[in-house]
């Protein structure tokens, strides 16, 4: 939502009563769009084959409100355009920020580790232990 004060001291006060945010970032970010981002990021990485241990990697996936990722994923460079993942995954993160703002939402302040990766029947995966 855009505020606009060309209304007034009364507008400004009903939507500070009413718990709205100004944001200069347009509509309200929704969980609904999160989950869409997700969904195409997951499909992006897919089963993460390689035939190489070389084009595995890992990418830093959320955005905590403490600060940092939730957590890392497991990509393969061979099948995934690590450009392009990593666009889309800057995009979810951003989103995810704005919607821990916009709702004040907190965490615990534990910082994800950046597993090791492994190739396993032809796909990357973290190394056990991770």
């Amino acid at each position: 939502m855009r505020c606009t004060y060309s209304a007034g001291v009364l507008v400004l006060a009903a939507l500070l009563s009413t718990g709205a945010r100004c944001s200069s970032d347009g509509p309200p970010a929704n969980d609904e769009d999160l989950v869409r981002l997700e969904n195409e990021i997951l499909e992006m990485i897919g089963d993460a084959e390689a035939s190489d241990v070389s084009f595995c990697s890992t990418i830093a996936f959320g955005s905590k409100p403490c600060g940092g990722p939730w957590r890392y994923l497991v990509y393969s460079a061979e099948v995934t355009d690590p450009d392009a993942l990593e666009a889309k995954v800057a995009e979810y993160n951003r989103l995810q920020a704005r919607i821990n703002r916009e709702k004040g939402l907190a965490s615990d302040c534990s910082l994800a580790v950046q597993p090791v990766v492994e190739l396993r029947d032809n796909a990357c995966v973290a190394a056990a232990g991770n």
